[in-house]
């Protein structure tokens, strides 16, 4: 039941050398993680950093929007002031 070192030498070269692939296989895809890993934590932080700048332009927008409406009120007011005043400044003139 001994075995001769033919044999051993026989299984290294049967069981070996795939072995040795395999484990390079392996060992080449837990790197490939952790490289893919740090890529998208540095993909994501780019993307939050995008998505802040964004919200800050839509907030701006949104705040411009708000002060133009506002604006546009006050002189719709105005302006319907300044015709009222027109309109009684020729009435008078016409007494």
């Amino acid at each position: 039941m001994t075995i001769s070192i033919a044999e051993w030498i026989s299984i290294g070269q049967t069981i070996g050398v795939p072995s040795v692939v395999c484990a390079a296989a392996f060992f080449f895809i837990y790197k490939k993680e952790i490289w893919s890993q740090k890529e998208r934590d540095k993909f994501m932080a780019r993307e939050q950093d995008a998505d802040d700048r964004m919200f800050n332009v839509m907030e701006g927008s949104s705040d411009a929007t708000h002060k133009m409406a506002q604006a546009l009120d006050l002189l719709t007011k105005s302006n319907d002031h300044l015709a009222d005043s027109i309109t009684r400044m020729l009435d008078n003139r016409r007494r």
